[in-house]
């Protein structure tokens, strides 16, 4: 993406693909091998090697051979916004939806995770003036708040819905048919802000529930997604499994699938399951997010915010292991290097940025966990730009280091 002060914004996918055209994959796909391949990895093509029809092509505008040209890659302008959630093209604007490119580069018309939605909608919200901030333009520093809101797109859209529906059920089953009570996970759940931040009360139960009601078990029909199979019996077809009353629309990709399907008996058995495991770790239902999840890399433990892609977070991380036990998340993945910029009064370039994992490698170092603590309390740094400011930032010694070429 690019832009500059008062331009239009500027989206390309324009990075290597290799050129396998959707007439190619029809001509050369090398089954089942090509089946079974995408079906793991949706797009990604296995072509018959054996065949020189079957080679790679190329566009006259490419770089290299073998690869598309940028007049074959989707890019876009726009006066209002585009973004790249780390998602495919399709809907860097949905205003303006970029088709007809090959599958190899990315989906269409198919739906959008949770984390590309939310996405999406911090964009309309903030240019509709209706994320709760003061007028409808983006800031450097409303951009900065919205970032790192840490905002759970499941929780926005279904944890009503469990407030009101399955909590006015005083006992769940279990997948194990364990009876639980639910009075205080949904008092947990109802006093919670859905969001993933240090001091979010409630947080990692929604995280146990909704890791449990997104599973697909298998063993149903393909076309019933994400699912969660409370028994080990043979499941009548008519069940309401289904997660969303609501299923896609391609005509409105930004706001569904959307209403949890209460009816789902596979849903009430994840949030008993969930209420079982945030027991078993021993944590409060009510814990304060900063007091579970934390750096899983330096001894520091510093308390990391943020959710997962599923549960639809933008500011993201990775645990290991993915399920709490006793140690809480540690923290092994997620938001790496951030950066909001604007430019000055002279149009020069300001930029604020977190570089989570810090600088250094080194535990004695000072510089291996400064930065994490920092992102830790949402404390952005500025970036020097100027050759002063540059020299002033310097924290060591410059050292060139020369590799000796080798002989003739």
């Amino acid at each position: 993406m690019a832009s500059g002060p008062g331009k239009p914004a500027y989206y390309g996918d324009v990075t290597v693909v290799p050129h396998v055209t959707d007439e190619k994959i029809a001509q050369c796909a090398a089954e089942p091998f090509n089946t079974v391949v995408g079906q793991l990895s949706p797009g990604l093509p296995v072509l018959n090697g054996s065949r020189e029809a079957c080679e790679w092509g190329s566009d006259p505008d490419a770089p290299a051979p073998g690869i598309f040209g940028p007049g074959n890659l989707p890019t876009l302008q726009r006066d209002d916004y585009v973004t790249n959630c780390n998602d495919s093209y399709w809907l860097s604007n949905p205003r303006q939806p970029l088709t007809g490119f090959n599958r190899i580069i990315g989906d269409e018309n198919a739906e959008r995770t949770l984390r590309t939605r939310l996405c999406t909608l911090q964009a309309e919200r903030r240019l509709g003036g209706a994320d709760g901030l003061p007028g409808n333009r983006f800031t450097q520093d409303n951009l900065k708040d919205i970032a790192l809101n840490s905002e759970i797109y499941s929780a926005t859209l279904a944890k009503q819905s469990v407030v009101d529906a399955l909590c006015q059920v005083p006992v769940l089953l279990s997948t194990s048919l364990m009876p639980v009570q639910t009075a205080d996970a949904c008092a947990a759940l109802g006093a919670w802000d859905g969001k993933a931040n240090l001091d979010s009360k409630g947080a990692h139960l929604w995280r146990e529930f909704w890791s449990r009601a997104i599973a697909n078990p298998g063993g149903l029909p393909v076309g019933v997604p994400q699912l969660h199979l409370p028994f080990d019996v043979p499941v009548p077809l008519s069940l309401p499994t289904n997660l969303w009353a609501n299923g896609f629309n391609t005509a409105d990709p930004v706001n569904t699938p959307n209403t949890l399907n209460i009816a789902n008996p596979f849903t009430s058995a994840a949030l008993a399951d969930a209420i079982l495991a945030v027991q078993a770790a021993g944590f409060a239902l009510d814990e304060p997010l900063g007091n579970i999840q934390k750096s899983g890399v330096q001894a520091s433990a510093t308390p990391i915010f943020g959710g997962t892609s599923p549960e639809g977070a933008f500011t993201i991380v990775s645990t290991e292991p993915s399920r709490l036990n006793s140690e809480g998340y540690k923290v092994t993945y997620g938001n790496s290097y951030i950066q909001a910029v604007t430019w000055d009064d002279n149009g020069k370039p300001q930029a604020d940025a977190m570089l989570t994992y810090s600088l250094s490698t080194d535990p004695a170092n000072p510089h291996f966990d400064d930065y994490t603590k920092a992102y830790s309390q949402k404390n952005w740094a500025r970036l020097p730009y100027t050759e002063a400011q540059i020299q002033a930032a310097k924290v060591g010694q410059t050292k060139v280091l020369r590799v000796p070429r080798a002989p003739n």
